[in-house]
């Protein structure tokens, strides 16, 4: 029985983790309306590394904190 207790509190925090990770993302045209800048402006961060940010399927994406 402990056992098991232990597998669902696990799964139940794995999914809170991950919703509190994956919330905060934003896409390119997101991130501009959240900056209050243009899409140019914010190819020139992402190009001098002014704002962090991570590549998926070739596409751009920033943490919002």
């Amino acid at each position: 029985m402990r056992q098991g207790l232990r597998e669902e509190i696990l799964a139940e925090i794995r999914l809170e983790i991950e919703r509190a990770l994956y919330s905060n993302i934003l896409d390119t045209v997101e991130a501009c309306r959240f900056l209050k800048i243009s899409k140019a402006t914010l190819r020139r961060m992402v190009r001098d590394k002014e704002v962090p940010f991570f590549k998926q399927r070739g596409n751009l994406y920033f943490r919002q904190k």
